[in-house]
């Protein structure tokens, strides 16, 4: 039948407003946002489901609404259309029914989110809402088809119309610049489209802009992803996750083997000798000077004595001669300037030996 009646209400749900409207006998639900109930936005969205029903060759004849003041507004401003209000206190009870069914998804699919639903994102969440009632069958129809069928006349494709769901993390193709960077951009799912491709509304995660495409591949919604969702419409945001870049590649250098270092334990310590005593000629002759006699009387003077390495024939002379602190091979002696003490007691010791 191409003849088609149409109830039309007001639905408010988390404090925003739509205009929905039901067909008979088609069983379509149409929805609109409006931002008031006043004549202008009711009649806009009015106009608009019309259109929609009239592009595929239906015939909206009557609109049966309650007795809003804006829908009151609206009587003869359609022609050929009547807009029949009901009475003080009355309801629309076939579009009721509806809503009510819409509103019960609604929060079905709201409280199944991991993240919370932004505020913009009301509007996409129960157009989606709508669109699934549209693919069921309903009691009202005698044909075992859903409405969606009867209005376009081409069979739902299940690997396109319910491969997604509202809120699932994509990776949407975004098309090429044949350079290197990324092809795709992170977007979350909104609802499906009524063109014959059977494409996507999707939420760009990156510029925040609905967008639609018909090539995407399906993701695990991460912890990241929930983080960004949670702060979606807070002016600052954790970014969204981009295609890491890989660092330049580096050549790589041959390391230069530093030969082992010897073990401590393995070195040998050097054993400090005691210093070298220096050796005087023996063979001195007898004209040597005086001066040289006597600097080498005043060395062996002034020198301290070493009490361990004292020669026997000194211990036994008893004089206080201070030995010299170094061995000297042979030194000759000038008799005719000792002194009598020291004279006496060098003949002591040559009788002595």
């Amino acid at each position: 039948e191409k003849r088609q009646a149409l109830y039309s209400d007001v639905m408010h749900i988390d404090g925003q407003k739509f205009l929905i409207t039901t067909c008979e006998p088609l069983q379509l639900t149409l929805q609109c946002p409006i931002t008031s109930e006043a004549q202008t936005q009711l009649g806009l969205g009015l106009q608009g489901h019309l259109s929609i029903l009239r592009s595929k060759g239906f015939i909206p004849t009557i609109i049966y609404t309650d007795p809003a003041r804006g829908f009151a507004g609206l009587v003869g401003a359609f022609p050929g259309v009547l807009v029949d209000t009901s009475g003080a206190g009355d309801n629309v009870p076939k579009v009721d029914a509806k809503i009510r069914r819409i509103k019960e998804l609604y929060r079905s699919v709201k409280n199944g989110l991991p993240w919370e639903l932004p505020r913009t994102m009301v509007k996409d969440l129960v157009a989606y809402s709508v669109a699934r009632l549209n693919i069921r069958r309903t009691t009202a129809l005698n044909e075992n088809v859903c409405p969606k069928v009867l209005f376009t006349g081409v069979k739902v494709n299940y690997k396109r119309e319910l491969e997604l769901a509202f809120g699932d993390y994509c990776e949407v193709y975004d098309g090429t610049d044949n350079t290197s960077a990324s092809r795709s951009v992170p977007c979350i799912a909104l609802y499906p489209t009524r063109n014959s491709t059977g494409s996507w509304e999707f939420m760009s995660l990156t510029t925040k802009v609905r967008i639609k495409r018909s090539q995407w591949k399906s993701m695990v919604t991460t912890e990241l992803i929930i983080d960004v969702m949670n702060h979606f419409e807070d002016k600052r945001h954790p970014e969204v996750p981009v295609e890491a870049q890989q660092p330049p590649m580096q050549e790589p250098q041959e390391e230069v083997q530093q030969p082992p270092m010897p073990d401590e334990a393995a070195i040998p310590a050097v054993v400090q000798q005691e210093d070298v005593p220096d050796l005087v000629d023996a063979q001195v002759d007898d004209d040597s000077d005086d001066d040289d006699d006597e600097s080498v009387a005043e060395e062996v003077q002034e020198e301290e004595p070493d009490p361990g390495i004292a020669s026997r024939t000194r211990q036994r002379s008893g004089t206080n001669i201070n030995p010299p602190s170094r061995y000297t091979m042979a030194v000759k002696v000038n008799k005719s300037k000792e002194t009598g003490e020291r004279k006496e007691a060098i003949e002591q010791a040559n009788k002595d030996e």
